[in-house]
């Protein structure tokens, strides 16, 4: 329900410090003490900002964007199907959950 989700930042030395303990020190921060969902929400912005490997991998990035130019919309939703089963397990998984928590911020109007 928080105005901005996504577009406004949180603060810089919070989102450090979640992202030395996650990914430094592979331990899971304690969530539940973050009093800023902007914290959270940029932390989320910088991990996937800086994977090694885009969630649509380099290899499947032209197959994607091929597929969006297709004008038959039956057709695009199936090649969609396909493609995003084609990658690899994680990432599909990853780009499924993320697609389904961006839909239902973008159902709640007061988040803009």
């Amino acid at each position: 329900y928080e105005v901005g989700l996504y577009r406004v930042n949180g603060s810089d030395t919070q989102i450090k410090q979640l992202k030395d303990r996650l990914i430094k020190r592979h331990q899971a921060p304690n969530f539940s003490k973050i009093i800023d969902v902007h914290v959270l929400c940029s932390f989320i912005k910088d991990f996937l900002n800086n994977l090694t490997e885009h969630l649509i991998t380099y290899d499947s990035w032209y197959r994607f964007a091929k597929i969006c130019d297709n004008q038959n919309e039956l057709d695009r939703i199936q090649q969609l199907e396909e493609a995003i089963l084609d990658l690899p397990e994680a990432n599909r998984d990853t780009l499924a959950y993320l697609l389904l928590h961006l839909q239902r911020i973008s159902e709640r109007p007061e988040c803009k």
